[in-house]
Order: C-alpha cells, then sequence, then structure tokens
C-alpha cells in the first residue's frame, strides 16, 4: 500500500509540482518571426493562464470549477400577454397595469402557465406621431387673416399693363411697389390689401386689372412643454395643425394627455384642445392660428378605461367629460361582427379600492346599448365584450363518390335517401357501408355506420355523411423499375400493362441495354426472376408488384475524356478511345513546352481519392497525429516550459496547415515519372480513363523550407547546395527539431526522408518535438517532504492500533 501511494505521488502532474518556478520569457532573445509567434500565443493564453485541463487553480493551487450563469429558457406556456408585437419592456406604465388584470378568471392547473392569456392592450392615438407629419408651411390663411410683416405676395398686374411683382411686408408693416412707392398694408386683410394697392396703381396706370396672392407667411415661435418627446422652442406655420406641431417636438408621451392639451397665448387668451374629436371623428382638424410666443402645454393624461373583446379597435383610451361606456365602445371602433352584446362584461374598482366585476345584460343589443349610454365610465375600468360562436348550424354535409358532392340545407325529418336524392345519386363502384360523423357534444363527434341502402336513416343537423369508393379502399396497384432509365421509381400498374410500356414509361437512357431486361416476380409464396429480351418485350404481361431493372450496356461506352493543361502545347480536352495510353494524347497535345517541368507532373484519376499512403498524404496524417498527442502532454510541463513550448506548437500548427493544404489541393493524385527513359513503355503510361487528368507546371525555381527551422522561407535553388547547406540560409535548426527525421516532399508527389538530393520545387519539412525539462530539484524536494508525511501517518495510524 505504501509502495502504491508512493508511485501515485512520483504520477502527479508537474504542473502543480512547479507553480513556485514561473519564468519569464525573454522576448528580446526571439528571432522577428519568433517574436510574432510569442505575442499571438501570449494573447491567446493570457485569459486563461491557470487553466489546466478545463479546471482553474487559484493563487494556493486550490481547484475551483468556474460557472457560469445560463439563460433562463423560457416556458412553451408564456403568456400570450407577453407575446405581443412588441416585447413587454415596449409598454407603458398604464398599458402594464391593464395587463396585470386577470379578466379571464380561469383556474391555473399546470406549473408555469399564466392564468391571464389575454393580448396586451395599447394605449389609443399615440402612434399617430410615429409618422412625424409635419407641415410644408404652404397651409391656406382664412379670408379675415391680417397681414403683417414678414409676409410674403405675388402681384399680378393685367390688362393693358403686365407686370409680376414678388413683394414682401417689411418692419414697418409697408410694400415696396415700383413706380407707386410704400403701401402700408400690416393689419389690413388680404381683400383689403388688394383693393389698396390698386386704388395706389389707378392713380398712374388705367385699363388694368391687380391680383394680390399671399404666398407664405412669417412663422411664429412658440414653446412646446409638457409630456412630449423633446420639449422646447420651434417655428411653427400660424395656421399649421397641432398634429404637425407636436411632431416637431417628438409627439405626446404614453404619460401625456391627448385631450386636454391647452395653447396659451402672451394676451391672457387661453384654448384647449380634444384631439379625441378629430382622430375618433371624420371632422378636419382646423388650423390653430398660432401667434408668437403661444406656449403648448401637454399636461398628464388624465383617468382612463379599457375596452377588449369583440371590438374593432381594442385599446385603452383616456376619459372626457361624462363619457359612458357606450362613448368607450364607440372609441373601441363599435362592436365586432361576431360581438356578443347582450351580456357585457365590465371590471372596475369599488368603493373599497378593490376590483369588482358586474355585467350589463339585456333582452336586445339596443336594450344593452341604452344601459351602457346611461353607464358612466370610470378610471381603471376594463370593458370586455365576448364572441359570439362561430359554429354554423343547419346544414349537412355529403361527400365523397356521389355526383354533387357539397352542403344542403337540413330539413326535419331529413332521410339519407332524401340526401342522395338531393346529391343526384351515387356513382359507379359505391361502397355499401356509408359513414355519418355526429357531433356527440360541441367540440367531438362519433362515428355511425349504417347501409346504403337503409334510405329512412335519419340524418341530423350538421352531420358530415361519407359515400366511398369500393376501388379507393384497395391498395393501389404499383410495379416499380431502377436501373439506366431516366425516370425511376413506382409506376401505377394497369391492366394489359406490357414491359415495353413499363420502359417507354421510365425513358431508357442512351446506355441502357435492352438485352435481358430483369424482371423480379413475387407470387406471394416464392420470387422468381424473368430475363426479357427486346423482340419478347412487348408481349411480355407485366402483373403488380412486379420489380424491373434495367442494366448498362457497357459496350455502347467506349469513350473516355482526359483534360491536359498547363505547360502542353495543345491544352484543353481531349475524347479518346477507351484503352488509349496517356503518351498518345500527350502527343495529340503536341508535347510538351519549352518552360514545362516534367518532373512536376500532376496525374489525378477520379477512381483516386487519396494519394498514396507511401507519399504526402501519410506523412501529414502520421505529423497530425504527433501534434496532437505532443498538445495533450503540454500540460504535464512547467509554465515557463508551457509558454515556450506553445510558440512551438503554433509554429508547427502553421506548418502542417500548409502541408495539409498543398496535399489536399492534389486530392485524387497518382505519382507518375514522365521523365523516365522509355516512357512510352514504362508502367507509367497508363489507360486513360474518363476523368483523367494531366498538369503540366511551369519549372519552378525555389527551395521551400518549413517547421523546425528558425525561418520558415523559400530560397532559390541551388544544385551544388546539400540539404544542411539549405538548412544553414535560413538560420538552422529551431530548437526543438526533430534532425534525424527530416522529409522531403517532391513536386512529382514522392516523399523522401533525409535525402541530400535537392530539386526545384521541392518542400523540405523539419518534424519538431516537444522536450521536456524538469526541475529535478524541486520535485526531489517535494517528494521528500510527501514521503516524509506518509511515513509519519503510517507510523501514527500502527500506534493506534
Amino acid at each position: 500500500m505504501f509502495f502504491h501511494a508512493i508511485v501515485m505521488l512520483f504520477m502527479l502532474p508537474l504542473a502543480v509540482l512547479g507553480q513556485a518556478n514561473i519564468a519569464q520569457l525573454n522576448m528580446e532573445q526571439l528571432l522577428p518571426q519568433q517574436r510574432i509567434l510569442a505575442e499571438r500565443y501570449l494573447t491567446q493564453t493570457q485569459s486563461n493562464s491557470n487553466a489546466i485541463d478545463g479546471l482553474m487553480l487559484d493563487n494556493q493551487g486550490i481547484e475551483r470549477v468556474e460557472t457560469v450563469d445560463e439563460p433562463q429558457e423560457e416556458s412553451p406556456k408564456a403568456n400570450a400577454a407577453e407575446q405581443d408585437s412588441a416585447p413587454s419592456l415596449n409598454l407603458s406604465a398604464i398599458e402594464r397595469d391593464y395587463r396585470d388584470v386577470d379578466t379571464d378568471h380561469a383556474v391555473q392547473v399546470m406549473h408555469g402557465v399564466t392564468v391571464n392569456a389575454s393580448p396586451a392592450l395599447r394605449q389609443f392615438g399615440y402612434d399617430f406621431f410615429k409618422h412625424q407629419y409635419q407641415s410644408n408651411g404652404n397651409t391656406a390663411a382664412p379670408s379675415n387673416y391680417q397681414l403683417q410683416s414678414g409676409d410674403f405676395f405675388t402681384l399680378f398686374i393685367y390688362g393693358k399693363k403686365e407686370q409680376i411683382l414678388e413683394l414682401s411686408v417689411d418692419n414697418e408693416g409697408a410694400i415696396f411697389i415700383p413706380n407707386i412707392g410704400p403701401i402700408v398694408v400690416a393689419g389690413l386683410t388680404l381683400s383689403e390689401a388688394n383693393k389698396k394697392v390698386t386704388n395706389a396703381l389707378k392713380k398712374r396706370y388705367v385699363n388694368f386689372d391687380t391680383q394680390l396672392k399671399l404666398n407664405a407667411l412669417k412663422p411664429v415661435m412658440v414653446l412646446i412643454s409638457g409630456h412630449v418627446g423633446q420639449p422646447g422652442t420651434y417655428s411653427v406655420n400660424k395656421f399649421e395643425s397641432v398634429f404637425s406641431v407636436l411632431s416637431k417636438a417628438g409627439g405626446v408621451k404614453k404619460s401625456g394627455s391627448l385631450r386636454y392639451i391647452k395653447v396659451l397665448s402672451p394676451n391672457g387668451k387661453k384654448r384647449q384642445i380634444d384631439l379625441y374629436s378629430y382622430v375618433l371623428t371624420d371632422k378636419a382638424m382646423p388650423a390653430m392660428n398660432f401667434n408668437e410666443g403661444d406656449v403648448v402645454v401637454v399636461p398628464a393624461i388624465g383617468p382612463t378605461v379599457a375596452i377588449g373583446g369583440a371590438v374593432n379597435t381594442p385599446g385603452i383610451f383616456e376619459l372626457g367629460v361624462k363619457t359612458t361606456l357606450a362613448d368607450v365602445v364607440n372609441y373601441g371602433g363599435g362592436p365586432a361582427m361576431n360581438a356578443y352584446l347582450n351580456d357585457v362584461y365590465v371590471n372596475g374598482f369599488n368603493g373599497r379600492f378593490s376590483r369588482q366585476v358586474k355585467s350589463i345584460s339585456g333582452q336586445s343589443r339596443s336594450a344593452v346599448m341604452a344601459k351602457l349610454a346611461e353607464t358612466p365610465a370610470n378610471n381603471g375600468d376594463i370593458i370586455m365584450i365576448n364572441k359570439k360562436p362561430n359554429i354554423a348550424y343547419g346544414y349537412v354535409n355529403i361527400l365523397g363518390n356521389v355526383k354533387v358532392p357539397g352542403k344542403v340545407a337540413f330539413n326535419n325529418g331529413l332521410t339519407l335517401g332524401a340526401l342522395l336524392k338531393q346529391a343526384k345519386g351515387v356513382k359507379e363502384n359505391t361502397h355499401p357501408t356509408v359513414h355519418v360523423f355526429r357531433y356527440a357534444s360541441d367540440d367531438h363527434r362519433e362515428l355511425l355506420r349504417t347501409k346504403l341502402t337503409n334510405t329512412e336513416f335519419r340524418i341530423q343537423d350538421q352531420d358530415v355523411v361519407a359515400i366511398y369508393n369500393q376501388r379507393e379502399l384497395i391498395e393501389p396497384q404499383r410495379i416499380s423499375i431502377i436501373g439506366e432509365v431516366l425516370s425511376p421509381g413506382d409506376y401505377t400498374y394497369f391492366d394489359k400493362m406490357t414491359l415495353s410500356d413499363a420502359i417507354l414509361l421510365a425513358k431508357p437512357t442512351a446506355m441502357a441495354s435492352m438485352y435481358a431486361v430483369e424482371v423480379a416476380r413475387s407470387s406471394g409464396k416464392k420470387a422468381a426472376l424473368h430475363y426479357v429480351n427486346q423482340s419478347d418485350m412487348a408481349t411480355f404481361q407485366l402483373t403488380a408488384g412486379d420489380r424491373i431493372s434495367v442494366k448498362k450496356d457497357s459496350l455502347k461506352d467506349q469513350m473516355a475524356t482526359i483534360t491536359l493543361s498547363g505547360e502542353v502545347l495543345f491544352p484543353g480536352e481531349y475524347k479518346v478511345a477507351k484503352g488509349t495510353r496517356l503518351a498518345e494524347v500527350i502527343q495529340r497535345a503536341g508535347g510538351f513546352t519549352d518552360s514545362a517541368y516534367v518532373k512536376g507532373a500532376v496525374f489525378t484519376r477520379v477512381s483516386v481519392k487519396e494519394s498514396d499512403k507511401a507519399g504526402h498524404k501519410k506523412v501529414v496524417d502520421d505529423e497530425q497525429k504527433r501534434f496532437i498527442y505532443d498538445q495533450t502532454h503540454l500540460g504535464n510541463l512547467s509554465m515557463d516550459s508551457q509558454v515556450s513550448m506553445g510558440i512551438m506548437m503554433t509554429a508547427r500548427k502553421e506548418a502542417l496547415d500548409y502541408l495539409d493544404k498543398k496535399v489536399g489541393a492534389i486530392s485524387g493524385r497518382v505519382i507518375i515519372d514522365l521523365n523516365r527513359d522509355n516512357f512510352v513503355g514504362s508502367a507509367d503510361n497508363f489507360r486513360v480513363q474518363d476523368g483523367d487528368t494531366l498538369t503540366i507546371p511551369t519549372a519552378p525555381e525555389s527551395v521551400h523550407l518549413i517547421g523546425g527551422v528558425q525561418q520558415g522561407i523559400s530560397i532559390a535553388h541551388n544544385p551544388s547546395y546539400s540539404l544542411h547547406d539549405y538548412i544553414h540560409h535560413v538560420g538552422g535548426f529551431s530548437k526543438y527539431a526533430d534532425k534525424r527525421n527530416i522529409y522531403i516532399f517532391k513536386s512529382s508527389g514522392r516523399v523522401f526522408q533525409n535525402s541530400n538530393v535537392i530539386e526545384p520545387g521541392d518542400i523540405v519539412y523539419v518534424p519538431e518535438r516537444v522536450v521536456i525539462s524538469f526541475n529535478w530539484l524541486q520535485f526531489l524536494t517535494n517528494i521528500t517532504s510527501i514521503v516524509s508525511n506518509a511515513v509519519t501517518s503510517i507510523a501514527l495510524v500502527k500506534s493506534l492500533q
């Protein structure tokens, strides 16, 4: 037992034992490329520098698990009011208060389901300001409008003298007419001013007429305050509508009144505006005749009432003076088409500050409306008008195998025979059984059955009578066809159908063989195969359930397509007969150009899904596996080793990604040597298959080095250089380089290990390995302490026995 404890102690993660020796990485000692990788690695690991195997270590090395609060999943049975078109956060305080009132009065029988499922009601009238209606400043002035400084005119003079003049009223209240002089018009109406101008012109001209047209009014400054979106001073047209003026200030907020808006003038005049008078009626909003210095005040909203249910415009409305429940129904657009007005629900406050429900009932709709007109509406009232049921009565529906199916009127004493007579009788192949679906309750039907001959069977209101076609009750008979046809699948079987008919329906392909078409037939006990030639297809009778297989005629497919690209004289697609050798196609393409690099030829074949396992792919796969293995052991290193090795692993991952990208770009490649002597007679002179490609690259001039070298870079090829010469010219090996296992990836697709033959286009890959540095002094000190404590504990246990 003691020995087992010692072994377990030696297996403790080195990262835990080495927490006291965390060294700072010296960035200045790194090459520029390494420094970039180091900064990237440190940035990625800074946020979780103490993370080991998904756990966190605090400053004392105590393991703790970090938890994250997950968002609570909403119940699928959430309150329907919360599922309104706008989120509940957009509701005003008044809208939330009305939403919280239980108007359904249902019983909650399932946890998490809110009883009140009615949609939230919205305050009426405030959406009008969303359109930001504003006047264009061309509002027509009334006939009694008195002119003032800043007004603009157009004076038309026509007759013996014709002239058009643009005039404005100056600060002195006058307009200036050439050859006439100034004429004071301030304080006059438009008609009075026109008459005064005409009289002035008559003193100089004869046989003419005039017309004075007011073009624009001088804007006035008004103050808009209270419950509006943006209170402040605004320039407005004198005869602008109050909607336009309030829109300039962002409209009225839902906390503001739409019925008690005040306009205060400097002369002490007060006006009150009720917007409901215009938004709920067909009245046009009159011009306000604003004056300089007017103040528009939007006070807080007054008492409110809500109406919902079967009305055309449900919502929350502000009460006016002496508003009745009938007025509220009209505010809601009147009763809806399906409104049940014999009993109206009213939920309001009583004298004890609690809500009390009452109903207003009557024998007729007019009687209820009369009572509503006598009942005043109070602050907080909720009026709900129920809906009439949508259940229809007075009909019978006959469906199926009759000549005129559909709904007919129900009459007392209606029989099955009379119903069939109204449907103009049954069609052929009618099944003798008739099904009658009858309401047993308001929401549940029961199934009754009778015979077609039972003509005295009594039909009831809302019955659905089903008459069946006997053939429709039998599973449809089918055949199936697969293979060389354009439309394989199941087909309806017809009497006297032949194999020729079925193949014609499925449309045979050009490669279809009409020799020995296979027909699989089952007799219910055993299956048999029939092989039918083309001469017998027209007379071979099919039976329901036959399965037909049309094979491919390989003799018809004797052509193959190969694509040549790159450094050949005539690149492109070539159609050749099957069995043609590659050398013959290259000859047809004119051979290679002078810049062709034949050693790097890439030959791909559709049937080959991966490169040769002994070539590129195997090396990359092995390196990827080793990379993953080394990654899993980084956690056993001290922190300084983790940082250093992390930098190396980042560079190593980039090198592997580069190799994987190069290999993936030539998926399906077959290694070929076009440069060998007597290529025509060699095994590399393949027989061409459909879809083959041959790419001849341009002669490369460089060698690329990646992996465990100081600088991953391409350098010019030098015929006199050996492998180690190239490595020397990129700064030599890195600290973690595996110098004994260097791979050379050839352009031809072959891979060599530790070869000194370096050709243009080669990729030299130097693997890297994890080097574990170990602080033996610290480790032995910790082990000694642990063993000492363990021996003391054993001695103590034995002393207690």
